[in-house]
């Protein structure tokens, strides 16, 4: 990188949470709407700022994450009429192609990288639609669980804090790109719509496990929009996994309704009892991989 003699960075680092996929989704009336699950597993994002014309960019960085960079390039427009150029740092060990909003986080922490910056506070709101305008986002990048329309971004109704609940993830295998199952032409939409009363009933069971502090209504919610969800995108096995799991602990399952993991929510346990548990799930159903176990958190970007 060559910069213009004395020039100094104006820098910036934030994080934004994975999630292990959604604690509920679906549509209500012609809504599209979900509840992300986010997990204490993060990607860092940061960004140096300079005056344009005063840096040369290292040519790796221009392709290495394309819709974080396009989402800085958007927030620069917005917020200081394009006069600055970025460089962009990620790291991230969240998995790709899983339904574990992977791409959310880089998005999301870049943005919000950018801000602090050009000195401004990172707004959830605020980012979550810059973000929505590169692709459909999940809610993780609230500070609380929140209903969110991450099609359009015009809902966001917070629900509150979880219950202490771990999330051990397994991976079904493969990667899916992201289907959007709420387009007028989609083959689902009409089955999404005919769930919708079983959608409502899942999203109040998650409110009151919220409200009353109850893990185990809060699961039910969860495991009433995962199965709902296997007539759309069918996870082989999985009442058989959730069932295996509820006779060693689990409280229920959630599931990525876009992506190939599935989560099985637990109480908080020693990691003795999660790593039992884990390798006698992985010796029972050997098809699916562990990909650890985390947190289940309310969300939010850090800095």
């Amino acid at each position: 990188m060559i910069y213009r003699k004395g020039e100094l960075p104006r820098m910036g680092t934030a994080f934004a949470p994975a999630a292990c996929g959604e604690l509920v989704e679906g549509v209500i009336g012609d809504q599209a709407f979900l509840v992300s699950c986010p997990i204490n597993l993060y990607s860092r994002a940061k960004v140096c700022l300079y005056p344009k014309g005063t840096c040369t960019k290292p040519v790796e960085s221009e392709d290495a994450w394309p819709k974080a960079r396009q989402a800085v390039d958007a927030a620069l427009k917005a917020w200081q009429k394009d006069v600055w150029e970025a460089i962009l740092e990620i790291e991230s060990s969240i998995p790709q192609g899983k339904g574990m909003a992977s791409s959310t986080a880089d998005i999301g922490a870049a943005l919000a990288a950018t801000a602090l910056a050009l000195g401004r506070v990172p707004d959830p709101v605020e980012i979550t639609q810059l973000a929505v305008g590169i692709e459909p986002t999940d809610s993780t990048l609230f500070p609380q669980l929140t209903i969110f329309d991450h099609v359009e971004g015009s809902v966001h109704n917070t629900i509150g804090k979880p219950p202490p609940l771990q999330v051990m993830v397994f991976d079904w295998g493969g990667q899916i790109k992201s289907d959007d199952w709420y387009s007028s032409d989609s083959p689902w939409l009409a089955l999404l719509k005919q769930q919708s009363p079983l959608a409502v009933q899942a999203l109040e069971l998650l409110r009151d496990g919220v409200r009353l502090g109850d893990g185990h209504v809060f699961a039910q919610g969860a495991t009433l929009s995962a199965l709902l969800h296997q007539s759309i995108l069918y996870k082989p096995h999985l009442s058989d996994v959730a069932r295996y799991a509820r006779e060693r602990g689990a409280l229920g399952v959630t599931i990525a309704h876009s992506g190939t993991v599935a989560g099985l929510v637990f109480p908080p346990i020693c990691r003795s009892t999660i790593a039992k548990v884990a390798e006698a799930i992985s010796r029972e159903f050997p098809m699916i991989e562990y990909l650890g176990t985390y947190g289940i958190i309310g969300g939010g970007i850090c800095w």
